[in-house]
């Protein structure tokens, strides 16, 4: 479990550590929680809003390499924009693996699209359309073009969220 202060170290972790000592749970602090939280707010978006694009169809995002290849190249423009911002994408090698590994992604997204549990972690209409307004904001500071993210954002926000669910 990856834990930390938004604003630096967590001043409780001593409590923390105890109260997990006995568990099965590894607690992670990381020190840069900022910074951990937009990086993972990037796939969030790229693949949920290609999955309200495709109205909620897992399997239609497993059998189609082009939205696949384009929710990676959304996410790197993401990264891209955090990196602009100062951002360290963490874990990093989260950035290498879309970056430097495209085939081995697309792979990966088509497996994970086509398992049933996937249904259990995509967001809300409401969740994913808020995490996009807060990234317009961070897009606009960084002046970084963003064309397959900003596309995606428009299939989305062009999808009717009552029939993607």
């Amino acid at each position: 479990m990856v834990l930390g202060g938004i604003d630096g170290s967590v001043s409780f972790r001593s409590l923390l550590e105890k109260a997990f000592e006995s568990t099965k749970y590894k607690l992670v602090f990381h020190e840069d929680m900022d910074a951990w939280l937009k990086s993972h707010i990037v796939p969030i978006l790229a693949m949920n809003a290609a999955l309200f694009a495709k109205g909620g169809r897992l399997q239609e995002i497993a059998r189609d390499k082009d939205t696949r290849t384009q929710i990676i190249a959304a996410i790197d423009e993401g990264f891209s924009v955090l990196e602009a911002l100062g951002y360290t994408i963490t874990p990093s090698g989260q950035a290498a693996f879309f970056r430097n590994h495209k085939r081995t992604a697309s792979l990966a997204l088509k497996i994970y699209h086509s398992v049933p549990v996937a249904r259990l972690v995509d967001g809300s209409f409401e969740e994913i359309a808020a995490f996009f307004e807060a990234f317009a904001d961070w897009k606009r500071k960084a002046g970084v073009p963003t064309p397959r993210f900003d596309d995606l954002e428009k299939q989305f926000f062009s999808s009717n969220k009552a029939e993607s669910r």
